[in-house]
């Protein structure tokens, strides 16, 4: 993720019990090279897959080289759930009714970065016709980025497996049921911070996208984007908490110039964020978003942006004929031949919707 600061203080960490012991490093470190997701010491992670879900079975290495202290146990609770199947999903046909078709692709790649800070992770089971999506991308600049996108990811996915089916008789049980697993992540960064001092300071944006038939919910906090691609339009349908919108309100106002907008220091500065505090925004709207056969939604986090959204645009709309992997295909390229050194990590997820 670009570097990222945030506009307000954080809560004093409380305490909590739910973690195991830190182990000495030079005794119980695993080699990092083959920690290919959650160690910052390991090579980048990188791939397209068609509806996966993307984690390591290995757990976590050296926090920081040289340091007395590791993390071995901490996200052993987060290192379960891994690359399930690769296939379409299908809601199976009832009389009177077309089937509901989810085309879905898979993104994660670590741009220019050492490391990866980004997480995503994806479940739409065959026959069903409920899927998710959740995007965390870790603040980079700031204590244990990486740990924490991976924790805020596996958090609210693991709350909406276990809670989320009791949660579908109406809109405003999803959206409740939403905001239950943001506040979860929340206070599990609260209770690593206030175990482990190498992690203080951490956070992670969110933004998780659930589908129940032709219906769309979603929470975000932070700048990863929500688009949907509809009758050749692309639009992004969340907030974006940075400052990157007030700064291009300046220039519809004729205060900054574009260039001195995208160059802007305070571009990237979060309004709202995953620590382990207070969290100023969220944005969960009262009701779904339905979804008409064609749309394509793309849930990602803010390396995608580094191409603009009128180059998104073309792309998504000059392939949406194409399946969901070949979309994501043509982002990658495009992402790979802008060849910017600062390219951050980028991790999404493409979905067609109804064919």
């Amino acid at each position: 993720m670009t570097s990222k600061r945030v506009d307000e203080d954080r809560e004093r960490p409380l305490g909590a019990e739910r973690y195991s012991k830190l182990s000495n490093a030079k005794d119980h470190a695993p080699d990092p090279s083959n920690n290919p997701i959650l160690s910052r010491n390991a090579r980048a992670y990188s791939g397209i897959f068609r509806t996966g879900v993307i984690q390591t079975r290995k757990p976590l290495g050296n926090f920081v080289a040289g340091s007395q202290m590791n993390l071995k146990n901490l996200l052993d609770p987060y290192s379960e759930k891994l690359m399930v199947q690769f296939e379409k999903v299908k809601r199976p046909k009832t009389r009177g009714q077309s089937a509901t078709q989810l085309d879905i692709a898979t993104v994660i790649d670590p741009g220019k970065r050492e490391y990866q800070e980004d997480a995503i992770l994806m479940d739409c089971p065959v026959g069903s016709d409920i899927g998710i999506v959740v995007v965390s991308d870790g603040m980079g600049g700031h204590a244990a980025g990486d740990i924490a996108s991976k924790i805020v990811s596996t958090e609210v996915f693991n709350y909406w497996k276990f809670s989320g089916l009791n949660c579908l008789s109406s809109d405003a049980e999803v959206r409740e049921c939403l905001m239950k697993a943001a506040e979860v992540a929340n206070g599990c960064l609260r209770e690593v911070a206030s175990r482990y001092s190498e992690t203080r300071g951490m956070g992670a944006t969110l933004l998780v996208l659930v589908l129940i038939e032709s219906r769309a919910f979603w929470l975000s906090i932070g700048d990863s984007p929500l688009y949907r691609l509809r009758d050749g339009e692309l639009c992004q349908m969340n907030e974006d908490h940075s400052m990157a919108p007030q700064i291009d309100m300046m220039v519809k106002l004729g205060i900054l110039d574009q260039q001195s907008a995208y160059e802007h220091p305070d571009r990237n500065t979060l309004t709202s964020v995953i620590m382990g505090g207070n969290i100023p925004k969220t944005d969960c709207p009262e009701h779904a978003s339905h979804l008409e056969p064609g749309d394509i939604l793309i849930a990602a986090s803010d390396g995608l942006q580094f191409l603009s959204e009128e180059r998104i645009q073309s792309i998504v709309a000059g392939n949406r004929s194409h399946q969901s992997e070949a979309i994501a295909g043509r982002l990658v390229k495009a992402l790979k031949e802008l060849d910017s050194p600062d390219q951050d990590n980028f991790a999404f997820s493409v979905i067609k919707f109804g064919g």
